[in-house]
């Protein structure tokens, strides 16, 4: 076929395309865009992930631990006290003799607590039992020379009219025997009280300390023998 044949053709099919009216817009294909295929996450991002919440479970578990601490430490000044800088300490009782002599007998030890009135030691009793047996005597001699006395008085005021000068010189030798016995009895109070004395007994409850005493000492009267720690004197 010739070039002449072949345009007036194009020409016809030109023309025709051109008559042919055009498609609407909505009965063009929809292009979606194809979605992506979800990658899912690598074991290490999970073993990351957990690793991170046990961390922070350690952390607030911590904080927790201090915050609670803190608050019990601040608490319990409330209900307890407490120092570093505290000693116990007692009073210390010093049992001093109030007589001397020679010591026969120790009931103690080192250590040892006793209680009030408890034997300690005992200073030899002889030499104030003799002085008080001595003036005890001396004692009843006078009050024999009183009773004599009184009823030679008694007897010179009944014979008033004839022995008043017998009667004056047994009163004043009465009251002389009065005096004397007074005073005999004061003696013996005193004797018997040094006697008593020969006894040393614990004046408080507690524990003997610094024991150094032996039988043979010589107790010297006001002079310090035993060391005793008063149980009733504890403080803080």
């Amino acid at each position: 076929m010739s070039e002449r044949t072949n345009h007036p053709l194009l020409r016809e099919v030109a023309s025709e395309a051109a008559s042919e009216p055009p498609l609407p817009v909505s009965l063009a294909p929809a292009i979606t865009p194809q979605a992506k295929d979800e990658v899912p996450p690598s074991a290490a991002a999970v073993d990351a992930a957990a690793e991170t919440a046990r961390y922070r479970r350690r952390v607030l578990l911590t904080l927790s631990a201090v915050v609670l601490a803190l608050v019990l430490y601040w608490a319990s000044g409330y209900f307890f006290a407490y120092t570093d800088d505290a000693y116990v300490t007692s009073d210390f009782v010093s049992v001093a003799p109030y007589i001397s002599g020679r010591i026969v007998s120790i009931n103690i030890v080192d250590n040892q607590t006793v209680r009030k009135g408890e034997l300690l030691a005992t200073i030899d009793p002889t030499p104030f039992q003799l002085a008080l047996n001595e003036i005890t005597a001396a004692g009843f001699y006078s009050r024999q020379g009183l009773d004599t006395l009184t009823a030679k008085e008694q007897e010179a005021k009944a014979a008033l009219a004839n022995a008043e000068s017998a009667i004056a010189k047994a009163q004043q030798t009465l009251a002389l025997h009065q005096a004397t016995v007074a005073a005999i009895g004061t003696e013996i109070s005193y004797l018997q009280w040094q006697l008593d004395q020969t006894q040393l007994l614990a004046p408080t409850d507690g524990t003997i300390t610094q024991l150094t005493l032996r039988v043979g000492d010589q107790a010297r009267e006001n002079a310090p023998l035993i060391g005793l720690v008063d149980a009733h004197a504890w403080r803080i």
